[in-house]
Order: C-alpha cells, then sequence, then structure tokens
C-alpha cells in the first residue's frame, strides 16, 4: 500500500515538474518575443498618440479607415500564406530538419504578385467610386503589407518568434513615426505608413531569396488550401475594422477618432496573445505531425493558465486606468473611457479562453476556426447596426466584447471536442 501510494506520489511530482518546467520553458521563450511586441506596441500606440494630438480626431478617424482597407487587402492578398507558411515549415522541419526555402520563395513572390493586383485593382475601384485619397492609399500599400505578414509565418516556421514579431510590430511603427511627425493630414500619415511596408517587405525577401535552391514542387499544394485561410484572415480584419467604419458612417468621424483610440488601447492586449502564438505555432504544429498528442495538451494547459494570468492582469489595468491611458490622446478622448472599459471584458474573454486559433488553425481544423469567426462578423454587424445609431460609441464597444467572447468561447469548445486538448 505504502509502495503504491509512493508510485503515485512520485508519477504526480514528475507531473507537477512536468508542468512547471514547461511553464518556465514558455516563459523563458516568450521574453524576446515579448519585449519586442512591448517595444512595437508602444510605438504603434505613438503614432496613434501623435496623428490623435496633432492633427485631431477627424484625423484620426479617417486614417483608421484607410488602414482598415490597407489590412484587409492584404489579408486577402496573402492566401492565407502566413498560417500554411508557419505549419509547413514547423512540419518539414519536425519530419527532416530541412526547410524547402525554393517552395517558400515562390509563395512570398505569388503573394506579392497577388498583392499587387488587388493594389490595381482597388484603387481603380476607389477612384470609381469616390472613396477618397486616404482610402486610395491604403490600397496602394496591400502589396508590402501582403508581404510582411507572409514573412513573419516564415519567421514563425523556422522558430524565430522575435523575428516574426519585430517584422511587422517593431520595424513598421519605428519607421512610420517620424514620418507621421511631419505629416499634415491623414493621406501622407498612411502614405509613410506604406512605403515603410512596401521596404520592410523588399529587404525581407531579398534576405529569404539568398536560401532559394531547394525543391519547390509544394507551391501549388501550400497555394491550394489558402482560399479558406485568406477569408479567414479577411474575417479578422473585418471583425476589427467594422465598428469604426460604421461609427465613422453612422456618427461621423470625431466619434470614429474616439472609438479608434479606446480600440488602439483594448487591443494592445492582443501583443500577449500574438506573441503566445509565435512561440507556440511551430510547435502545436510539430506536436501534432509527429502524433504526441499527450505533450501536446500538457503544453497548451500550461499555456492557457499563463494566458488566464495575463488576462486578469490586462483587464484590471484597462479598467482602472482607462481615463488618464485616454487622455493621452488629447482630452477630447475623454469620451470614451467607459467604451474602452467594455473593450476590456471582450480582451479578458479572449485571452482566458487560451490559444484557440493555434490549436485550430496549426492541426488543420482551420474550418472550425472560419466559423467561429463567421458568427462572430455576423454578430458584431448586427449589433452593430442596432446600438450605434442609438448609443454610439458605446454602442459599438459592447457589440466588439460580444463578439469577440462568441469568437474565442466557440474556438474554445471546438478545440476541445475536435482535437481533443482543452485550451
Amino acid at each position: 500500500m505504502i509502495l503504491v501510494k509512493n508510485v503515485h506520489l512520485g508519477a504526480r511530482t514528475r507531473t507537477e515538474g512536468q508542468k512547471a518546467g514547461e511553464a518556465l520553458g514558455l516563459a523563458k521563450a516568450s521574453i524576446a518575443p515579448m519585449g519586442m511586441r512591448a517595444l512595437g506596441t508602444v510605438l504603434g500606440f505613438l503614432v496613434s498618440v501623435m496623428i490623435g494630438r496633432r492633427l485631431g480626431d477627424e484625423i484620426l478617424g479617417s486614417y483608421a479607415v484607410g488602414s482598415g482597407a490597407m489590412l484587409l487587402g492584404a489579408s486577402l492578398a496573402r492566401l492565407g500564406q502566413d498560417v500554411e507558411l508557419t505549419r509547413f515549415i514547423a512540419a518539414a522541419g519536425a519530419s527532416s530538419g530541412a526547410t524547402p526555402w525554393g517552395a517558400v520563395c515562390g509563395v512570398l513572390l505569388a503573394v506579392g504578385r497577388n498583392g499587387l493586383g488587388l493594389a490595381l485593382l482597388g484603387s481603380a475601384f476607389a477612384v470609381a467610386a469616390g472613396l477618397g485619397a486616404t482610402v486610395i492609399v491604403g490600397v496602394l500599400a496591400i502589396p508590402g503589407v501582403a508581404v510582411v505578414g507572409a514573412l513573419a509565418g516564415v519567421a514563425r516556421g523556422i522558430n524565430r518568434p522575435s523575428l516574426a514579431v519585430g517584422l511587422d510590430a517593431v520595424v513598421v511603427p519605428l519607421g512610420t513615426l517620424p514620418m507621421v511627425l511631419l505629416a499634415g493630414d491623414s493621406v501622407a500619415a498612411l502614405a509613410g505608413h506604406g512605403a515603410v511596408w512596401a521596404t520592410t517587405a523588399v529587404v525581407g525577401l531579398l534576405l529569404v531569396y539568398r536560401h532559394e535552391g531547394a525543391d519547390s514542387t509544394s507551391i501549388r499544394s501550400l497555394l491550394r488550401v489558402g482560399g479558406p485561410l485568406a477569408g479567414l484572415a479577411a474575417l479578422n480584419i473585418a471583425l476589427a475594422a467594422t465598428d469604426v467604419v460604421l461609427v465613422n458612417f453612422l456618427r461621423g468621424s470625431a466619434q470614429a477618432g474616439h472609438y479608434t483610440a479606446a480600440a488602439r488601447l483594448a487591443f494592445i492586449s492582443t501583443s500577449v496573445l500574438v506573441v503566445a502564438n509565435a512561440v507556440l505555432q511551430p510547435r502545436i504544429a510539430a506536436l501534432w505531425h509527429l502524433g504526441q498528442r499527450d505533450v501536446l495538451r500538457r503544453l497548451l494547459g500550461t499555456a492557457t493558465g499563463l494566458l488566464a494570468a495575463a488576462a486578469v492582469v490586462v483587464s484590471v489595468t484597462l479598467t482602472l486606468g482607462a481615463r488618464p491611458l485616454l487622455l493621452i490622446f488629447g482630452g477630447e478622448f475623454e469620451a470614451a473611457v467607459a467604451p474602452l472599459r467594455v473593450l476590456a471584458i471582450g480582451q479578458f474573454v479572449m485571452l482566458a479562453s487560451g490559444p484557440v486559433g493555434a490549436v485550430l488553425l496549426m492541426t488543420g481544423h482551420s474550418h472550425r476556426q472560419i466559423e467561429a469567426t463567421v458568427v462572430a462578423v455576423f454578430v458584431n454587424i448586427v449589433a452593430d447596426i442596432i446600438l450605434i445609431p442609438r448609443y454610439g460609441v458605446m454602442g459599438a464597444a459592447v457589440a466588439t466584447a460580444l463578439a469577440l467572447s462568441v469568437k474565442n468561447l466557440t474556438g474554445a469548445f471546438w478545440a476541445w471536442r475536435v482535437v481533443g486538448v482543452r485550451s
């Protein structure tokens, strides 16, 4: 009897030790990318603050609409290859230890061509529809944004999370900040932003192209699965941008600027999830490919616990510090204090749900993530149409918090039901 108890005690001790070791390993692996993301978040926040303080809330609202057009087009142009490249490279490395760089280069060049085509079509449509110079400039920046996003997927696949986070989170806002300081309107600010994206894309392509020469027969199979993933990326952008567009349309650019400031602050918490995904995605893909389900479950349990702790810290900070944080943008942005606190609820649910998106995408169950996102976008649009005309920015915040909760709780259900892991 004593022997049996000792055996169980030893097993439990080993399990607890493994969990502690995994938590420490994840924490160490996240230090550098979290630092990069923190720097990028501060820089991106400064860009929005400078526009808000120097040019006013209406210009900030226009800038947000143009940025939304740029990001939406880029998500379509990538054809989901930022996600697929991560999974493809990580699985290839787990099997043979080699990365088929020829296929990677071919896909990146295809993404660039897709982006160029969409930019030309989108700019022609924007001119014909009279959508304004800010939207046109944003559309023209699509190729650079698309390629940089795909390059981040490459960096995640080769287990370089700091590089993946740094490409779009640090390099772009660092180059954009001085241009915004010199800008006199939203068009000039967004043009500077787009120029930095394009430069980053060209330099990144040249660096990856140096590795070309491996077999490139996998390009077709990579691109074939891209359609649904491109749709998912577009849905995520729509989920993030719908509110500011509808607020701008229904209540004016000043209130759109107020909502943009609140959203910029609230979505700082996504930095934690971005870093977690950059660290976890290649590991999830490799463990799933190798069939090591128990190790994967344990890893995800540890990651979810860390994210839940981060969710508490972030939500408390945003709730208690809403007013002083918004006053950084200027006195007129104090009107967004209550909406920011509502948005903090949605961010809490998102983080506390764990890395559900990474689980579904890296294990080949992207259709479940798409289903969850479709439902969330539908909920967001319907709630926006009902609430924004009556409640303005507060209505948009309630709609977003509700949609994020629906998306992440649905994703958590599928991660448990389909994949067999609790995230």
